[in-house]
């Protein structure tokens, strides 16, 4: 079952879940037409990895980013454009509400520390 809408109108402009949005298709737009030799080299060097963080290493290929900021950047990508909006339609029915009951700071946080 596919959800195309919720019953629960916003109160507010959900405006940190439309840059989330923005972002996460600008990023996907970049990584898949933009990177030379694809995005596998990109999900390699900024794509989170557990064992780097908790053993405190950097395996090859080296990173682009500091490790432990691996984990936010991760959040912007994406493995095909199946994943990329069944992803974003989640966000855009669901995500406005959270971002209506928590406010806009508070749900900034919240989406951090959900990914």
């Amino acid at each position: 079952m596919i959800p195309l809408r919720d019953e629960n109108p916003s109160k507010t402009i959900p405006i940190v879940n439309i840059c989330l949005i923005f972002a996460n298709l600008s990023v996907f737009i970049y990584q898949n037409f933009f990177v030379l030799g694809g995005a596998e080299p990109l999900f390699l060097r900024l794509g989170f990895i557990p064992y780097e963080l908790t053993h405190a290493v950097d395996l090859a290929p080296k990173n682009l980013a500091p490790v432990p900021l691996t984990i936010i950047i991760s959040m912007f990508m994406h493995g095909g454009w199946l994943h990329l909006l069944g992803n974003m339609l989640y966000l855009w029915i669901f995500g406005d509400n959270i971002e209506d009951k928590l406010g806009h700071l508070k749900y900034l946080v919240f989406i951090s520390c959900a990914e």
